[in-house]
């Protein structure tokens, strides 16, 4: 089987390494301003963001799956490829360094 890595950045699963590919299917983003806090002088504008069609994503290809993010995954829920990192590995400041697991909507 093939697995294709189609996020920004390395994706590592159990120790093997998923290279990007550069190719980074997203969602249509829709931002709605809908409030604005005011702190220390400076104004912050807050937004509601609605979500909509996947772009970029490369048609369905028997025998590989793709690594997306989890919303790219959400969006597509009848696409049986579609995989994401999942049960996330932090280190001690945090920051996600790997994955237990690939995750399936």
């Amino acid at each position: 089987m093939k697995i294709r890595n189609l996020t920004p950045h390395p994706v590592m699963v159990r120790g093997i390494t998923f290279p990007a590919e550069g190719a980074c299917p997203r969602c249509s983003v829709n931002r709605t301003q809908v409030d604005l806090i005011r702190h220390n002088g400076v104004d912050i504008p807050v937004t509601r963001s609605i979500f909509g069609a996947v772009e970029g994503l490369p048609a369905h290809e028997a025998g590989t799956i793709l690594i997306v993010s989890r919303l790219v995954a959400d969006a597509c829920p009848d696409r049986g490829d579609l995989y994401f990192p999942d049960d996330l590995v932090r280190d001690s400041d945090g920051k996600v360094i790997g994955a237990n697991s690939l995750g399936k909507v």
